[in-house]
């Protein structure tokens, strides 16, 4: 009796105790992520930077990938692909936060570019010391051994293998590196460039420790001003944003493995050691494209033929060419409900511009006839999707400019009833219908509204 009162006890204990933990562990600032629901190439870094401009006090962190997430985004007219900065440096603060995979070289490069854009980064741009370091031989690996899965051959499988295999390196390794005070530093890393080596070796690579140790001293040079505690910093702004890399269908876990990415999207800001977001913020596209090799159930044809015409669908990463399909609701549903979205925003609406009639997945048809309205437990399984079709929209406006022709608007009901019927009732918060940051609205009365600068024009719906 007094064995069983004890763990009774000690149950209610821990679950007070967690209850209590969870009440605490919140953000005095907002919090919004804006995160990728299908296979990346969203719009991530476009809908970040109407934030930002929105909000240029707010603090933009980059929280998971690396040199394999491109995001392009437009500001005064001029465009802007990065893949290691934080969208939000080009209008205030930003972070590089734990578990995203730095190139150096790539980083430098970037760092140029935000400053020839006019970007003030000496005391707005922070690096984790938490980060992981992509070097050159592990690029040249994954040029040789990710060609199978259609990588974007930037490094990051076999950086995330080294790390997990502890053999990698991380910025906290950079720190007082290159000091001729600081031997015992040196020592220490020098013996993990002997393992380090070895292993590569092994993979038949002619590599020496002097040339792993002359690419960390340069990494050094580069990162070094930079290094600080994100965490700490993004706490120093009203308004933190998280910018997501790619999405959900790239997932190492949820994914459709192999044929993703080697990091986590799902979770991604809390492996980085952030509590999860007050308001988080699906990026829906209005139809969806993927690169790179692995299944893709709604591609079609036509709409990739328009597409490409249209919005110019090329990887921002690989230049390759996106293949795109019919919006898939299923998927959509199952991806929004693995990152708890609280609203989304619709994307590249003005894609589907003139299309007569526009389409969406709602169900599959297995090989045995019968349907299915949920993502097959068998990601090899051969499935027919079944589509409902909607009219199509000459223009995303009605004239007014500040609300949706009625086509478009009864698409986005469609979206929004599907998800209820899943146990999600969400809503749009974004519309965006172009590349300029100006070409994105607010939807009067959901989340985002309360951002957007006094006198803005806000989307109305009835």
């Amino acid at each position: 009796m007094i064995k069983k009162f004890t763990a009774i006890f000690g149950v209610i204990f821990m679950l007070g105790f967690s209850a209590l933990h969870a009440k605490t562990v919140k953000y005095e600032q907002n919090f919004i992520t804006v995160e990728g629901t299908a296979y990346g190439d969203e719009g991530k870094g476009a809908i970040i930077a109407t934030l930002a401009s929105w909000q240029p006090n707010s603090f933009c962190l980059r929280y998971n990938g690396g040199g394999n997430a491109g995001h392009t985004f437009f500001t005064n007219g001029k465009k802007f692909v990065t893949h290691l900065l934080p969208t939000g440096v080009f209008y205030g603060v930003g972070g590089i936060g734990p578990n995203v995979f730095i190139h150096a070289p790539l980083l430098k490069k970037e760092i140029k570019l935000a400053r020839d854009a006019g970007a003030v980064l000496e005391g707005k741009l922070w690096v984790d010391p938490l980060a992981v370091l992509t070097l050159s031989i592990q690029r040249q690996e994954d040029a040789g051994t990710g060609q199978a899965i259609g990588t974007t051959k930037a490094g990051i499988g076999p950086t995330a293998e080294d790390w997990h295999a502890r053999r990698g390196f991380r910025v906290q390794h950079l720190i007082g590196l290159r000091n001729p005070e600081n031997a015992h530093k040196r020592e220490l890393v020098r013996a993990m460039v002997a393992t380090f080596v070895q292993h590569y070796k092994r993979l038949k690579h002619d590599v020496t420790e002097e040339e792993i140790m002359k690419e960390l001293d340069e990494a050094s040079e580069i990162i070094t001003p930079y290094i600080a505690d994100v965490r700490k910093k993004s706490k120093e702004s009203n308004l933190l944003l998280g910018e997501g890399a790619q999405g959900v269908c790239l997932d190492i876990t949820y994914g459709s493995y192999p044929f993703t990415s080697s990091g986590h999207i799902v979770g991604g800001v809390e492996m980085a050691g952030f509590a999860p977001a007050n308001i988080r913020v699906g990026v829906v596209k209005a139809y969806m494209s993927r690169v790179g090799n692995g299944p893709f159930l709604t591609e079609d044809k036509e709409i990739h033929h328009m597409s490409n015409n249209v919005t110019c669908e090329w990887g921002s990463t690989t230049g390759r060419p996106r293949n795109a399909g019919w919006l898939d609701l299923v998927m959509l549903a199952r991806n929004i409900e693995l990152m708890r979205s609280t609203s989304f925003a619709l994307v590249k609406v003005d894609a589907l511009n003139g299309f007569e009639s526009v389409k969406v997945c709602i169900g599959y048809q297995l090989e045995d006839g019968s349907t299915v309205s949920d993502v097959p437990l068998d990601p090899d399984a051969k499935v027919t999707p079944i589509y409902e079709t909607f009219k199509g929209w000459p223009q995303w406006h009605d004239g007014s400019g500040k609300k949706m022709h009625k086509n478009l608007e009864a698409f986005v009901q469609a979206i929004e009833k599907f998800l209820s019927e899943k146990g999600m009732p969400l809503k749009m918060s974004m519309l965006s219908f172009g590349p300029e940051e100006t070409q994105r609205l607010a939807v009067r009365n959901e989340e985002l509204a309360q951002f957007a600068p006094e006198g803005s024009v806000l989307l109305e719906r009835d």
